[in-house]
């Protein structure tokens, strides 16, 4: 529904940007770095709307791809080898050489939390 919606949106505005330069047809002077040329009006019209879209789907893919980057895991996302859970130093939660002898022994005999 979401992408009909956008596809009605996006036929509405190119008939409006068609009306719009259907009714300004006349020839135009473009001054382009020292070069001068005469265009109609539509020409000029159409041609910055797709050089504004080019460079918008040009920055949105290079956005697409940081997030995506970064997303995967990548060197700037902070999720390590982990997986994102933060690593407990070992000796923390676990005994090393203790695994199957039972809960360690305080100094007053009694069990200890790990």
């Amino acid at each position: 529904m979401k992408n009909q919606q956008r596809l009605i949106v996006g036929l509405v505005l190119t008939l409006v940007l068609i009306v719009f330069a259907l009714l300004n047809g006349q020839g135009v002077a473009v001054n382009f770095f020292g070069a001068q040329f005469t265009w109609p009006l539509i020409v000029v019209i159409v041609v910055s709307v797709l050089i504004g879209a080019l460079i918008t789907a040009l920055v949105s893919t290079a956005s697409m791809s940081q997030n995506k980057k970064s997303l995967e895991g990548g060197p700037k996302s902070g999720r390590g080898r982990a997986g994102g859970r933060r690593q407990e130093p070992a000796g923390r939660h676990c005994q090393a050489g203790r695994a199957g002898r039972g809960p360690a022994k305080a100094a007053g005999g009694s069990p200890r939390a790990i």
